[in-house]
């Protein structure tokens, strides 16, 4: 008997995609993998890992496909977090490239990702996307905004954080200098008389500061190597960083 070639078939790609928060390792693992394929093999955005310390604390979402009903493989995903409270973030939107256009893959991540940040009582939304895939926010709550240059809103997300959360961390190290000198209760009157909301500023980021404090250190450092690369002082992020890492790690 004798075998003919044939030509090599395109892969299978299922219909039937389903979209959900990740709650199994091989999710999350699949999801790493496949960033690393299209931002770090295809589009050479990152050398080698495009992993940052955001991983840590963001929760993910991911597209997979379903054979028979049973999920088969990450196909899609994107992350998010609340960066402080009530500020939410999404990023690193991914698509497999055999499973681009088809499916509204990458819309309906984008949709979901946007319902799960207002069901947890998100009161602003903001998202570090390619210029291309700015079109899928149309049609939702968010106002899409472009941010023209090369690792542009990144940059921006740097500066934006390290008014947040350095100031936070200011406000905190003053405190606890002023604790420590015996004078806080005549600091916090003399906020009042000069009608500054530093107490309710402190509140808030001790709140903060001890609920998720642990996770901002790496942002921190990330922040002050910004402000260095822009040749601003990057001790603003260093100081704050030493700041946070004081509050014990608290675990979900």
């Amino acid at each position: 008997m004798m075998l003919e070639p044939v030509e090599s078939l395109p892969p299978f790609r299922s219909g039937d995609v389903g979209i959900r928060i990740a709650t199994e390792a091989w999710e999350l693992v699949a999801y790493r993998r496949l960033r690393r394929r299209v931002f770090c093999d295809e589009q050479r955005l990152f050398l080698g890992d495009d992993h940052d310390a955001i991983d840590a604390r963001a929760m993910v979402l991911v597209a997979a496909g379903r054979i028979a009903g049973v999920l088969d493989d990450v196909i899609g995903g994107v992350r998010l977090w609340e960066d402080s409270p009530g500020a939410w973030w999404g990023g690193r939107l991914v698509v497999h490239a055999a499973h681009r256009g088809t499916a509204g893959i990458a819309s309906r991540l984008v949709r979901l990702a946007v319902a799960t940040a207002c069901a947890r009582g998100a009161r602003s939304f903001r998202a570090t996307v390619q210029t291309s895939n700015v079109a899928l926010f149309e049609g939702t709550v968010l106002d899409a905004r472009i941010v023209e240059g090369d690792c542009a809103a990144s940059a921006l997300k740097m500066a934006y954080a390290a008014w947040t959360k350095i100031s936070a961390s200011l406000v905190l190290g003053i405190e606890a200098t002023a604790r420590e000198h015996g004078v806080a209760e005549a600091l916090h009157a003399e906020w009042e008389l000069s009608g500054l909301d530093l107490a309710g500023r402190l509140a808030a980021g001790e709140r903060a500061a001890r609920s998720k404090g642990w996770r901002w250190v790496d942002e921190m450092r990330q922040i002050a190597a910004t402000f260095d690369a822009a040749g601003q002082p990057g001790g603003f992020g260093a100081a704050a960083a030493e700041v946070f890492d004081r509050y014990p790690r608290v675990e979900d």
